[in-house]
């Protein structure tokens, strides 16, 4: 469609434009668009990495019926952010584009329609998706790189007739945490999206106007992935509060054991072992950045999940499924929860994914054993997430604020309890001191 060469920022979406692009995308040449509501009067837009959400409301006429559609348009920040971005080769707005235009829809005609509609499920509706590297050489001198630009126009998941509200909500002890009917969905799911790219791997080639080669060089891990400095680092500064924590416990055996294993050149091997896909029977290209914060559900009445959706394509990267997995269980459930139940749910994860292997499907312990290998990301990397999805008030922002991130999460672990805590500070300090005490169960530190 020649209009969306011409859509590179939020304004472009007049509502001439909107109507061809809602009129294509919805298969409707009738449609017309009788107003747009200014996505500046929503005062709603947030910065999320790499982009910026604005909500629009478009009120539309389709055979004499009036309806309002509600969107949002995601759009490339425009500041040093994305100019790291290009310098670099992470492309991250890019990715998504790339994703819903080109990968999504090829991807979906290797597979069965069964798996073609089951993977549609778990993606939000998107109108229209365009950045302008789908035009500009991704290979140009480091110096004269454009920024990102483009706008993807897609379905406001919390409004319309089914609608759904974020995983992070749902982690909240008020309406009692993610259970195994949230988690199994989601998994299954996230299979469907691996088990598509782990064909394409196979038998798959050009992506659009690119060859396979250029998708799996853009896809490929950066190159800090295989800094073992870098991942030192992170494993003290990762594992830091639990030290504290252990102190302000007087649990002197486990200070000594978290102190251990940040130092211990084992740690950063294990921990990287994450990353280790090329000889694995389930590489796949991985979401990577795959918490609550990227996921939304539907509810029935009795508040159980009727559908999910999984939003924020833009880190994209070739990887083993361990990356994804391990980031949503750790990020969103606890110790007992997983005792009791991961198995089973990652079981539900391997029946989908092998459906889509094309040679006789590996057996589900050899995946368990991968799986397993590569615990240790979790652990690490996302076990304190619930600072950020069940704090009550809002945290500093961990990327922009770090430091005052950090304090604020290490303010609220090590506090004394008060009568009066809200029930999700509870929360916090509960699941974060049983991490601690599961990884020593477990033997990881």
């Amino acid at each position: 469609m020649e209009v969306v060469e011409k859509v590179k920022a939020v304004a472009d979406l007049t509502p001439a434009l909107l109507q061809a692009v809602l009129r294509c995308s919805l298969a409707s040449p009738g449609l017309t668009v009788i107003g747009v509501k200014d996505p500046e009067e929503l005062s709603d837009i947030k910065t999320n990495y790499g982009s910026d959400l604005r909500k629009l409301e478009v009120t539309v006429e389709e055979e004499g019926v009036t309806r309002q559609l509600h969107l949002v348009a995601k759009t490339a920040l425009q500041s040093w952010i994305t100019l790291a971005n290009v310098w670099f080769n992470w492309f991250i707005f890019y990715r998504e584009a790339f994703w819903f235009t080109v990968a999504l829809p090829e991807l979906s005609k290797l597979v069965s329609d069964e798996q073609a509609s089951a993977l549609a499920e778990v993606m939000p509706k998107v109108f229209l998706a365009y950045c302008n590297y789908q035009e500009d050489d991704m290979a140009k001198c480091f110096i004269t790189k454009p920024k990102e630009k483009g706008v993807i126009l897609m379905e406001n998941l919390s409004k319309g007739v089914d609608t759904f509200i974020d995983m992070k909500d749902i982690e909240k002890t008020s309406r009692g945490g993610v259970k195994t009917a949230h988690m199994r969905m989601l998994l299954e799911g996230l299979a469907h999206f691996h088990g598509a790219w782990i064909v394409w791997l196979r038998r798959g080639g050009d992506l659009g106007n690119r060859t396979k080669q250029q998708v799996m060089d853009f896809f490929q891990q950066q190159s800090f992935y295989q800094y073992k400095w870098l991942w030192k680092m992170t494993i003290k500064k990762a594992m830091k509060n639990y030290v504290k924590l252990a102190e302000f416990k007087q649990e002197q055996n486990i200070k000594e054991k978290v102190e251990a294993f940040c130092t211990s050149p084992e740690s950063v091997e294990r921990l990287m072992k994450a990353f280790d896909y090329k000889d694995s029977k389930f590489k796949t290209v991985c979401h990577t950045d795959f918490h609550s914060n990227q996921i939304m559900y539907s509810l029935n009445e009795d508040g159980s999940p009727k559908r999910v959706k999984i939003l924020d394509f833009q880190a994209l990267t070739l990887g083993h499924p361990a990356m994804d997995i391990w980031t949503m269980v750790y990020s969103a459930t606890d110790p007992e929860y997983r005792a009791a139940r991961l198995e089973a749910d990652v079981r539900a994860y391997f029946t989908v994914l092998s459906s889509y292997m094309e040679e006789a499907a590996p057996d589900f312990t050899e995946f368990m054993q991968e799986l397993e290998e590569r615990r240790v990301y979790g652990m690490v990397l996302f076990s304190m997430s619930c600072f950020a999805s069940l704090s009550p008030t809002q945290l500093p922002s961990p990327t922009t604020e770090t430091s005052k991130y950090v304090k604020a999460c290490r303010d609220i672990l090590l506090a004394e309890e008060q009568e009066d805590d809200h029930p999700d500070i509870r929360e916090i300090r509960r699941r974060v001191e049983a991490n601690m005490r599961e990884m020593v169960d477990r033997g990881h530190i």
